[in-house]
């Protein structure tokens, strides 16, 4: 059997008050946090109190934990820890360790890292998200001597330092285990990520090509803020399903959804009355520092990153490979065909790019057209036109550029574009259905439906 011990006993002096009891969806921070712990299968629950112990003991009046006191608990974190440790039953085999500021903490993530440690009962089990380690902290009794013999105010990290091939890390897939309340401004974010409506979430897309405008108009649909950025001549192939086009002609629809061509960001609340989705010629994403929004989605998809920060957002997520979870992102979307595709990744990254495309009908490389060399491409042809094997779809310069199958033109770039050898000029469907030249594909959807599913794990408290 596994004790809880949940530590409640420090003086929030980095907070200026106590944190604990800072109200948060009109609980104290604290109680969210136990009953997070009360949800899952315990021996028991105990609580450290130390600082402000009369008026942490009335909040825990009628809960279902044991309370004990730390008198020393200006020494530091190990004091209260050690007190909590001699308060277990004879019979826990060990203890889960968690502060109380740890208000996002969800029962899942504490089933995890108790099923973790019932299927190895002698190593440490530690969670991580985002590539960087998190809290609480499973012990088994062996390692408790240890943590007796602590001093100040020390915590779990070290006992974890100290034997790093005895712990197990669990990676857990909300970032919220990470949010740090240390700070009065900290306590302000927590409240308003808690108290606020998702429809008052902002989104920042990078890019505005087919993936990202597929996440844009997902987004846009769940009545989420969300405006995108794009370079002054974008190269998007499969244009009618690109938000990008509005760089050109000032507005894009897709699906129903209108993206419109915005100069600055005092435009930006017009466009979200209208339910449209602003769009901002913006290639080093400078409007991220003003806005200050609450997510950034990297759908670029240049296979490396190209300027997105971990900085950048509570929660920043980047699409496909080039982005490491925990290092510039906080998590990745597998945008890779097959069996992962969607994916949401908390640590590590994508597949590496195969450079092959889709295969449609057994056809992969034979349907996507690129330039023979450097040159100007002329467009002769237009997306859902037919085309016959060997017709001629467009010129880069003089140079004809025909087809090797018989479809439909499922997207080709805008002509009179300047474009380097080997650059993506159009795109042949064999399928020849004239509805997919303008629908969102099924690779887009699934992308889409894994950014929104990880803002909801982040936001929906």
């Amino acid at each position: 059997m596994i004790s809880a011990i949940l530590l409640a006993a420090g003086e929030s002096i980095r907070c200026g008050e106590n944190k604990l009891l800072a109200p948060l969806r009109g609980r104290p921070m604290m109680v969210h946090t136990l009953e997070a712990l009360q949800a899952c299968d315990f021996a028991e629950v105990i609580v450290v109190v130390g600082y402000e112990e009369a008026r942490v003991r009335s909040i825990l009046l009628g809960r279902q934990c044991r309370t004990i006191s730390n008198p020393d608990f200006e020494q530091g974190m190990s004091g209260s820890i050690r007190a909590g440790l001699r308060a277990v039953s004879p019979s826990s085999g060990a203890v889960l360790v968690c502060p109380a500021d740890m208000p996002l903490l969800r029962p899942r993530d504490v089933c995890a890292l108790q099923a973790a440690y019932d299927a190895d009962p002698n190593r440490i089990v530690a969670p991580s998200a985002a590539g960087r380690q998190a809290n609480p902290v499973i012990l088994p009794r062996r390692f408790w001597p240890e943590i007796e013999a602590l001093r100040g105010d020390v915590g779990c990290k070290e006992i974890l330092r100290r034997h790093p091939e005895n712990v197990v890390h669990v990676t857990l897939p909300s970032v919220g285990v990470l949010q740090d309340a240390d700070t009065p401004e900290a306590v302000e974010n927590l409240r308003r990520r808690l108290e606020r409506p998702l429809s008052e979430i902002t989104v920042v897309i990078r890019g505005a090509g087919e993936m990202a405008s597929a996440v844009a108009h997902r987004l846009a649909r769940c009545r989420l803020r969300v405006c995108m950025t794009e370079i002054p001549r974008p190269l998007a192939i499969r244009r009618r399903v690109c938000f990008s086009e509005a760089v050109f002609d000032g507005t894009a629809t897709v699906e129903g959804v209108t993206a419109r061509l915005a100069h600055a960001a005092d435009r930006f609340e017009e466009c979200w009355k209208r339910g449209d989705i602003p769009l901002l010629i913006d290639p080093d994403g400078e409007i991220i520092d003003r806005l200050q929004p609450d997510v950034v989605v990297d759908g670029v998809m240049a296979k490396r990153n190209l300027g997105t920060r971990l900085s950048h957002a509570p929660l920043v997520i980047g699409l496909g490979p080039g982005f490491e979870a925990g290092v510039d992102v906080h998590v990745v979307i597998e945008t890779n065909r097959g069996h992962s595709l969607g994916t949401i990744i908390a640590s590590g990254s994508a597949e590496p790019d195969t450079g092959k495309p889709g295969n449609i009908l057994g056809y992969e490389s034979e349907r996507v057209f690129k330039a023979p060399h450097a040159g100007a491409f002329t467009a002769v042809k237009q997306i859902g036109d037919p085309i016959e094997q060997g017709e001629t779809i467009g010129f880069v310069d003089s140079t004809p550029v025909r087809s090797q199958l018989k479809g439909i033109l499922r997207g080709i770039m805008r002509g009179g574009t300047s474009v380097a050898e080997g650059t993506k000029l159009a795109d042949l469907d064999p399928r020849s259905r004239p509805d997919y030249c303008t629908t969102i594909s099924d690779k887009a959807r699934t992308i889409s439906g894994a950014v929104l599913e990880a803002i909801l794990m982040y936001y929906n408290l």
